[in-house]
């Protein structure tokens, strides 16, 4: 087989709002319910949230101005389906989720509605499971289970079955107890983390179980498309002068929170153990992730491959991010002190040595990428999804670097249209040791 062609790159993305006049913007939210648009809406939340969890939504809607659906209406309903659109000023609406209403609230005298709901991914939740699914398919029950449910399916085929795990020798291990306990959703999330890459989705109508592409954040370095940037401003700085680099727009974060894990700022060490069969012969695959050296600030060398740390290492010596490019001193690059080993243990009866070493290299990097985190106030946009990439720059510490966007909490109200997003990523740097014994 051919390898494949090595991608071009791709220009930093800029969001979709930064290249409307202020005087258009003018978000605006749509409601519809049961197919048809309610009037009246007040404001609108939506959460979406990353691999192995349900989006949700909210929204407050004044009774009276759509008289269809009053407060008899909303009372005698078992189920509704629900989907909220926004828009940034033109008539064309973008579906950020649909799914169903899981509450109902009216505030008297009022007469203000009060929804609650989640996607689609509810229809699993609310669904136990009935079977013990012997000598299965993973992806043959995610295909059954979005066909119980109405949804489309976006499955890749797995290897192998689930159900029992039989080894060489005959002997069987039932998982027929854990299924007869859970849903539809836990079962599937559970199936996903026994092939490593792979997760498991709802978007729109659609489930999806199957591994992650190559663009998507499953370690750093991995994605292909480079990140949109976030430029954060320290006080004293003209935010009007961050607006472009050479001509590119970026984005001015309002409000930045950045936060590290300690625990997980250690060499983080995974062991799996396994079994096979009646002679019960046990080994183990030991994944450790050691750190680079912490230093108090990142490396200003960019790298060869990364067209927008040169450009940014060419800035004048007087802009924001001169601190993030300039070289470093002898005591910028003093390295902090660090002891002790964060571990996780994971027994698992049926493996090979392969099957143990791709799970413990899957939750090595699964474990890390949850040490550094930032949360970014913003203004409202709906290009950027869960899947996508961020660059924070202008910060001038450790923080600046590129993060996995985990979760977009999407507000409109009569106060505008925000946003908050959240992202997760590891510090760069760091060695993966393999070892195995037994």
């Amino acid at each position: 087989m051919n390898a494949p062609n090595p991608p071009r790159p791709v220009s930093p993305r800029s969001f979709a709002y930064q290249n409307i006049d202020k005087a258009a913007r003018s978000p605006r939210c749509r409601l519809v319910v049961g197919g048809q648009t309610v009037g009246g809406v007040v404001s609108a939340s939506v959460t979406s949230n990353s691999y192995f969890s349900a989006d949700t939504w909210s929204a407050k809607v004044a009774l009276g101005p759509d008289a269809s659906r009053d407060a008899e209406w909303w009372g005698t309903q078992a189920e509704v389906e629900c989907e909220v659109l926004f828009s940034l000023g033109s008539d064309e609406f973008r579906s950020l989720i649909v799914g169903t209403a899981d509450s109902v609230e009216i505030d008297e005298p009022e007469g203000l509605l009060s929804l609650h709901g989640r996607d689609f991914t509810a229809k699993l939740q609310n669904s136990p499971v009935l079977d013990d699914y012997h000598n299965q398919r993973a992806s043959d029950i995610a295909r059954k289970f979005a066909a119980e449910n109405g949804l489309a399916a976006d499955v890749e085929d797995t290897p192998g079955t689930v159900g029992q795990l039989i080894d060489t020798d005959g002997a069987a291990a039932s998982t027929g107890e854990f299924t007869h306990a859970t849903d539809q959703w836990s079962y599937l999330c559970f199936l996903a983390q026994q092939y490593p890459g792979f997760y498991v989705r709802v978007v729109g109508r659609v489930l999806t179980f199957k591994r992650m592409p190559e663009s998507a954040p499953v370690t750093p370095g991995s994605r292909r498309v480079m990140p949109s940037v976030l430029t954060w401003a320290k006080p004293g700085v003209d935010a009007a002068a961050l607006a472009t680099v050479r001509g590119r727009s970026l984005f001015n974060a309002k409000t930045l929170r950045v936060e590290r894990d300690l625990t997980r700022a250690k060499d983080i060490e995974v062991v799996v153990r396994s079994w096979r069969g009646s002679e019960a012969r046990q080994f183990e695959v030991v994944a450790r992730r050691q750190k680079a050296e912490v230093r108090r600030e990142r490396s200003g060398e960019p790298k060869a491959d990364d067209p927008l740390a040169r450009e940014l290492a060419e800035l004048p010596s007087d802009s924001v991010f001169a601190d993030r490019t300039k070289p470093k001193t002898a005591n910028d690059r003093a390295p902090l002190k660090q002891s002790g080993i964060h571990r996780y243990i994971i027994e698992r009866p049926g493996l090979t040595h392969d099957q143990a070493l791709q799970l413990a290299e899957a939750k090595l990097k699964e474990a890390s990428l949850h040490e550094r985190k930032i949360v970014v106030g913003m203004p409202g946009e709906i290009d950027l999804s869960p899947t996508d990439t961020v660059r924070l720059v202008g910060h001038s510490t450790g923080w600046d670097q590129d993060y996995y966007v985990d979760s977009i909490e999407r507000r409109l109200s009569v106060a505008g249209f925000e946003q908050t997003l959240t992202c997760k990523n590891e510090s760069p740097g760091g060695t993966t040791l393999i070892t195995t014994s037994g």
